[in-house]
């Protein structure tokens, strides 16, 4: 008897996690964020109470990290024009230069109200945060954007579970300063390979600045205004009528409430360390390893993830558990219960790092990347400001008042990415690039 029946395809195989190639770039790219961690996370949570041991009050506290995050707001917004402009390599080499300046400072041993010009001095290294994202954006392919940025952060992850501690160490044997110089070789060696980039060629808007006649300081003053108005346009319409309209705007209210709440974060925890349960430099960098150990367990598994099965389910779910999670500060009470709440917001809340970065530069075209991200870090930084002063003044009454404000933020942005945040990913994804860029449109090529 004749078998009929139609024969049967064999069963697919699931993909696999397979890593991408990467690019020279990429590789170095890497390697540049790695080193970078190494040196800013081993300092970074000495600051605040490197500030308290030298007499400085809460209130100045929040306005050194405050005068920080104004300084950054401007240089970030003004910083992603600029390397849209003349070169984001040009003006990542330029921030970095600025932060090593600002470590110098610090290290010399300066106190009172001129240790302030440090703070002046890091806000404007971020003019290259723009600049930077870009670069990585343009060192991956949509595909496997999400992955790449949480390969990035995951790299940031690992050496900062360490660095912290052995910072900490170095500061509580031989003080602080010492801890500060230490980092300032890791930086020039940042800075030399900064120079070894290489960089896609501009877009046509660039050639509005050599448009003008040279010969004159007027001539060259209306080029540079055409070139700040073309990038301004420029943003204007990658935003307007980019691939994920609605989320770019929504990326940049998040960015504002975002930042407030990181600000009363990076001022409440170490106080809250140091003043009730009496941690020196060594335990208070443990903060900072708790939340890199559990984000670099996660973060690549949530990048793929998000990479296959959409960006949105991943970010959504990772705001939730922190939001949770921050909710269990008050109840807190002693070094290994703080640790394993980190832990925890590391392992969760940072899973969707990845996806978060591929989304917002997804959600422009290609031209006006540096810029957004600039705009973004700014919106970021200006909130810092407003959380650093505000935490640093509500501390004064109630030590965990400032951590009631976080949560009420963070169940809002939750709340609003729930509502409003569009899938990038997957074929939404091809969407990306645009059509004709907005010179040439206005050249009519």
């Amino acid at each position: 008897m004749p078998n009929n029946r139609a024969p049967q395809s064999p069963a697919l195989a699931p993909p696999r996690l397979k890593m991408p190639t990467l690019s020279r770039n990429a590789y170095l790219l890497l390697t540049i964020q790695a080193v970078n961690s190494l040196a800013l996370t081993g300092v970074g949570a000495l600051l605040n109470p490197y500030l308290r041991n030298l007499g400085m009050s809460a209130a100045f506290v929040g306005l050194y990290f405050g005068t920080t995050a104004v300084v950054q707001a401007v240089a970030s917004f003004s910083g992603g024009f600029l390397a849209d402009s003349f070169g984001r390599r040009r003006i990542w080499f330029a921030g970095k230069m600025l932060q090593i300046l600002a470590y110098l400072w610090l290290a010399s041993g300066v106190t009172g109200s001129a240790v302030l010009l440090a703070a002046v001095l890091a806000g404007m290294s971020q003019m290259a945060v723009g600049a930077v994202t870009a670069m990585q954006a343009d060192a991956s392919e949509s595909a496997w954007r999400a992955t790449f940025f949480a390969v990035i952060q995951t790299a940031n992850s690992l050496t900062a579970a360490i660095a912290p501690l052995a910072g900490g160490l170095l500061a509580d044997a031989y003080g602080a300063r010492w801890a500060f110089a230490a980092v300032l070789p890791l930086l020039a060696l940042v800075a030399g390979m900064i120079t070894r980039l290489e960089e896609k060629p501009r877009s046509a808007v660039q050639a509005v600045v050599s448009s003008a006649p040279a010969g004159s300081i007027g001539s060259r003053r209306l080029g540079l205004l055409g070139s700040v108005k073309g990038r301004l346009g420029e943003l204007a319409h990658g935003i307007a009528h980019g691939p994920f309209p609605r989320t770019a705007r929504l990326f940049l209210g998040h960015s504002v409430l975002n930042g407030i709440s990181n600000g009363a974060i990076s001022i409440t925890l170490p106080m809250l360390l140091r003043d009730r349960l009496g941690m020196g430099y060594t335990g208070i960098g443990g903060i900072q390893t708790a939340l890199s150990l559990g984000a670099a367990m996660t973060m690549i598994i949530g990048a793929r993830l998000a990479d296959q099965h959409g960006r949105r389910r991943i970010l959504l779910v990772s705001m939730t558990c922190g939001s949770v999670l921050v909710c269990t500060v008050p109840f807190l009470t002693t070094a290994t219960s703080f640790y394993l709440m980190l832990f925890a917001i590391g392992l969760t809340a940072n899973a969707a790092n990845g996806a978060f970065g591929a989304t917002s530069m997804e959600a422009v075209h290609n031209q006006a990347r540096a810029s957004y991200g600039g705009v973004m870090t700014g919106l970021n930084a200006g909130g810092m400001a407003v959380g650093n002063v505000l935490a640093g003044l509500a501390y004064g009454f109630n030590q965990l008042l400032p951590m009631y404000g976080v949560m009420v933020l963070f169940a809002t942005t939750t709340l609003l990415m729930f509502l409003f945040l569009e899938e990038t990913g997957g074929g939404a994804a091809k969407r990306e690039e645009p059509k004709a860029s907005v010179a040439a449109a206005a050249s009519g090529e």
